[in-house]
């Protein structure tokens, strides 16, 4: 899958650089050591105020894009950087201190996702069907805390707070 990395640089050039990391794979299990797949060239003999875009091929996945500059103050204005993978802006920026690190999914899927779900007010919270995935992912999870919670451990009744239930989450 294709990204695209846009930079109009600032009156300091050379000081930019970046680099592009896979960090988890397509199921999104975080890899033991991440994988540099793409570093910024040198942009030593880039002009100031000029714009460079630069294509990068990587797999799905999760990735980290780390951007920094030499005087710790990001691109000034009106410079910028903009990530795009088809078309579609994964993170824009400019000013950042010391470093400005993204992570991101390839495909991109913080619009795919929500776009598949229906709206909060379309659910019904009445509705017993819950699929099998969602309850096997919540009984990894509960099972995880229950390992890490001390139970023997009591907790004074004036700290407990009680909520109300909410209407948000299914029955």
């Amino acid at each position: 899958m294709p990204i695209e990395v846009t930079i109009l640089f600032d009156d300091y050039p050379s000081g930019t650089s970046w680099y592009i990391s896979k960090i988890a794979d397509v199921n999104g299990i975080y890899l033991e050591e991440t994988e540099i797949v793409e570093m910024s060239e040198d942009y030593y003999d880039v002009n100031p105020q000029s714009l460079k875009v630069q294509s990068v091929c990587v797999y799905d996945g999760v990735y980290e894009f780390n951007i920094q500059a030499q005087q710790w103050n990001g691109i000034a204005e009106p410079g910028y950087y903009v990530i795009t993978s088809n078309g579609e802006e994964i993170k824009r920026g400019g000013t950042w201190e010391y470093t400005e690190t993204t992570e991101f999914s390839i495909p991109v899927t913080s619009t795919n996702a929500m776009s598949e779900q229906p709206p909060i007010d379309d659910l019904d919270v009445n509705s017993t069907q819950i699929s099998d995935d969602l309850i096997t992912a919540f009984d990894e999870v509960t099972d995880q805390a229950a390992n890490q919670v001390p139970w023997d451990d009591e907790v004074p009744i004036e700290n407990v707070v009680e909520d109300e239930p909410s209407t948000r989450f299914l029955s």
